[in-house]
C-alpha cells in the first residue's frame, strides 16, 4: 500500500491466535479472551480486536453505517458484547432486545466457537473497516492531489479487511 499499515494487517495474526486457542481439546477460552482483548500476536501494540468495538462510541457514532449497527442493537460496543459473551458462555443481551443470545443455554463449544468467529469478525473487522473507508471518503477532497490522508484512511481499510495472511 502506499502508506504503512502494515501493523493494522496483522491484526489478523491475533484473530488466527484466538482461532488456534479455540482449536484446542480442550477449548482455551482464557487465552482467546486474553488475545482478544489484548492482542499480543499482531504488530500493532495499541490496538486489539477489542479495541474496535470498545471504542466505537467515541471514533464511529458519527459514521452512517455504524448509525444502523447501533440503531439495531442500541449498544455502541455490540460486537464486544457478542464476542465476550460467546468466549465467557454468558447470556448477551443488548438494550434495543434485539440479536440477544444466550450462551450460557446454549454452551457447546462448536456454537461458541463459531459466534466467537463470525463475532470477531463480521461485528468487529467488518465495521472498523467499513468505518475507514468512510472516512476515507469524507476525507478526500475533490480535485486535490493532496489526499495523503484520505488514502491513508482506505489503507488501513483495506489492511484491516484483508490482513497479513493472505496469499
Amino acid at each position: 500500500p502506499p502508506t504503512n499499515v502494515v501493523p493494522h494487517a496483522t491484526l489478523d495474526l491475533d484473530q488466527a491466535g484466538i482461532e488456534s486457542n479455540l482449536a484446542e481439546d480442550p477449548m482455551n477460552y482464557a487465552d482467546a479472551t486474553s488475545t482478544y482483548n489484548n492482542g499480543g500476536l499482531s504488530q500493532n501494540p495499541t490496538k486489539s480486536i477489542a479495541s474496535f468495538s470498545t471504542a466505537a462510541e467515541s471514533k464511529m457514532a458519527a459514521n452512517d453505517e455504524f448509525r444502523k449497527y447501533y440503531a439495531y442493537y442500541g449498544d455502541y460496543d455490540y460486537a464486544h458484547k457478542w464476542v465476550t459473551g460467546s468466549l465467557a458462555g454468558t447470556a448477551v443481551t443488548y438494550a434495543s432486545g434485539r440479536g440477544n443470545a444466550d450462551f450460557a443455554a446454549v454452551n457447546d463449544g462448536a456454537t461458541r466457537k463459531d459466534a466467537t468467529k463470525k463475532g470477531t469478525v463480521f461485528l468487529n473487522f467488518w465495521m472498523f473497516a467499513l468505518y475507514e473507508f468512510e472516512a476515507g471518503i469524507e476525507l478526500c477532497v475533490s480535485g486535490s492531489t493532496a489526499n495523503e490522508v484520505a488514502v491513508h484512511r482506505w489503507d488501513e481499510g483495506v489492511a484491516f479487511f484483508v490482513g497479513s495472511l493472505q496469499t
